[in-house]
């Protein structure tokens, strides 16, 4: 198991985006970042593609995510919340 933290500035990125869509469209998004979220605790190195310096990249409904995996010391960090998609 993995330690998961999320630089602030993208959880504000995120909470922002959230209050501006309609209810659906928030209910989708939890969704996807509570799974996201379990996978990175549980093997981020299957998730997404694997970028140089530990860094990986994925997308759930509209974002895409860069974060870094520390293999030795079990830590994930998201460190970029993108605006991707519709």
């Amino acid at each position: 198991m993995y330690s998961l933290t999320w630089h602030e500035s993208e959880l504000d990125r995120l909470a922002e985006f959230y209050v501006s869509i309609d209810v659906p469209s928030r209910v989708r998004l939890a969704n996807a970042v509570e799974a996201l979220n379990k996978r990175l605790k549980s093997n981020p190195m299957d998730e997404g593609e694997s970028r140089s310096n530990g860094y990986r990249f994925t997308f759930i409904p509209f974002f895409s995510v860069a974060f870094r995996v520390n293999e030795s010391k079990k830590i994930v960090d998201v460190t970029s919340l993108r605006r991707f998609g519709k």
